[in-house]
């Protein structure tokens, strides 16, 4: 979406939502389980959790127990109020069923109650600013190098195509000015990222995980390093992850790679053993097109808005909306300049709310320029194998 009224596209939509100023937001989370949880911990990162105040369920074995401090009650015992939310927090499966039953109890659709998606993609964040001045992302990343143990063929991040000429790692100045400026600016995010390339060839991934923990892990819900899992972390590095809880994000290629097998399994053996969180990604990979695909500006612009460019980067005081197509205007198409971004740092109320809008899908020209050499995230056609390796 191009900007039309920048820094002040979400005002009068705040407005038609009528929520009072004056009276606090009551949550009611209609869904005791895994997503009903994971928002109370955001809620209770922002020191929001005494908004919440029950869970709804259906499931007669959950009402009147505790869940995460909070009873669980049923719909038939819910009293609608002025500046009450009600917020179905389960699966797709349940939506409708639950949405029906809201809409019989008279409830109404994005006034009353709120879809999972449509509430913590858009209506949780500009609720957040416009009420309580907190700007949230739902996820952000630095690459700390582009170097890789790797070349894979559909690298998402094109680090096989970086012109080796070019500076590959952040300086450890450049890395922790990149978090400062994004705490600069906002105030928590749901996930943060330290990646690559390879994380751990960055000679300074020790002094950045430690700065990273020690100033800003109270603002972070989860923090974690994204690894192929082939360089096995140091002692030093284990201790800091687990003084501040940050895990690691394997990326498993042991399919597409067989030769890397015993390391993989070796890196989680340790982190077993240390007790460090991790989660193995098994994410289905497409081509994404970089190198042979061509928009028109009107097709690049309906890729934009289909793909809303969820990976965002912040690499020093610029923040991006889309990583991969930074690293793709970067490492193959450098003479068209560099990929559009905002510049962050600041807390005034200008900056804070261009950035929200830019999370939200606006920018100057309506989609970015490497969207016209990109068939977007959302394509389901063109999958390829994890980690196929680029042949010598």
């Amino acid at each position: 979406m191009k900007w039309k009224n920048k820094g002040k596209e979400f005002d009068e939509i705040w407005k038609e939502m009528k929520i009072s100023s004056d009276e606090e937001i009551c949550f009611y989370l209609f869904g005791a389980g895994k997503r009903g949880t994971e928002l109370c911990s955001l809620f209770r990162l922002m020191g929001l959790l005494q908004n919440v105040k029950a869970f709804l369920d259906n499931d007669k074995a959950l009402i009147n127990t505790v869940k995460d401090g909070l009873s669980v009650q049923e719909l038939s015992g819910y009293i609608p109020r002025k500046n009450s939310i009600v917020i179905i927090s389960v699966g797709e499966k349940y939506e409708k069923e639950i949405s029906e039953q809201l809409d019989e109890f008279g409830l109404k659709k994005n006034v009353d109650y709120f879809l999972w998606n449509d509430f913590y993609n858009y209506y949780f964040p500009l609720i957040l600013l416009y009420k309580y001045n907190i700007l949230f992302d739902d996820m952000v990343q630095i690459s700390l190098t582009e170097r890789c143990t790797l070349r894979c063929k559909n690298c998402a991040h094109t680090c096989p195509y970086t012109d080796k000429n070019n500076k590959l790692d952040l300086t450890i100045d450049e890395a922790m000015n990149s978090i400062d400026s994004f705490f600069g600016t906002f105030d928590y995010v749901n996930r943060f990222t330290l990646l690559g390339g390879e994380p751990l060839l960055y000679k300074n991934i020790c002094e950045v995980t430690q700065y990273l923990g020690e100033k800003y892990r109270s603002r972070i819900n989860d923090c974690f390093i994204t690894t192929n899992a082939t360089i096995i972390p140091n002692e030093q590095l284990l201790n800091i992850c687990k003084n501040y809880n940050i895990g690691f994000e394997i990326s498993d290629y042991r399919v597409a790679v067989p030769a890397i097998r015993n390391r993989v399994n070796e890196f989680i053996e340790c982190l077993e053993k240390e007790t460090i969180k991790y989660r193995v990604l098994n994410d289905d990979w497409i081509d994404l097109g970089f190198l042979y695909i061509n928009n028109t500006n009107k097709e690049a612009e309906r890729i934009f808005d289909l793909c809303k460019a969820p990976c965002h980067e912040v690499r020093l005081n610029r923040y991006y909306t889309c990583i991969l197509a930074r690293c793709a205007s970067e490492n193959i198409y450098a003479n068209e300049g560099n990929e559009y971004y905002i510049e962050i740092g600041s807390k005034d109320e200008v900056t804070r709310k261009i950035a929200f809008e830019f999370i939200q899908g606006y920018c100057q020209e309506g989609y970015l320029k490497m969207c016209k050499h990109c068939n977007g995230l959302f394509s389901k056609n063109n999958k390829v194998t994890p980690g196929e390796q680029l042949l010598l």
